[in-house]
């Protein structure tokens, strides 16, 4: 979300002020771990929730049928495809990191067939770089 929030704003997509607003509600989130503005099956998720906000807007003009408690279920999915995959030490192993992308490809290109759409492969390689990323700074420490 921050990156998203970054090139935005470097991009000019979006207003100084708009930044800041973005910035400053992904640091609430942040410290206080909310799921606010998620799905209520999200409560006490807090990275399947943050799944959820990349998810959104990654589908977001892409899948219309894709509703907040679909990319709910699909945040919750990931979150446990990911889950046994979070060794010790997963996050300089490499090898993990496939292993997670092979994952997230897997889960991904049949939450879009069944919707009727194929995902490029550069929105995949920014999902699986998100997903991973926001991953490295939740519960998996």
């Amino acid at each position: 979300l921050i990156q998203q929030a970054i090139d935005d704003f470097q991009s000019k997509r979006i207003s100084e002020a708009e930044y800041l607003k973005r910035m400053r509600e992904i640091d609430k989130d942040f410290q206080q771990k909310t799921t606010a503005g998620t799905p209520d099956s999200l409560s006490g998720r807090p990275t399947a929730a943050a799944f959820f906000r990349i998810l959104q807007e990654e589908f977001e003009g892409l899948d219309h049928q894709a509703q907040p408690e679909v990319l709910a279920k699909a945040s919750i999915d990931v979150v446990e495809a990911l889950r046994p995959l979070a060794i010790r030490d997963w996050k300089q192993n490499p090898d993990v990191h496939k292993q997670m992308e092979d994952a997230i490809d897997d889960y991904l290109y049949d939450f879009s067939r069944e919707r009727g759409f194929r995902l490029k492969t550069n929105i995949l390689l920014r999902i699986f770089d998100r997903l991973i990323h926001t991953a490295r700074y939740h519960e998996w420490r």
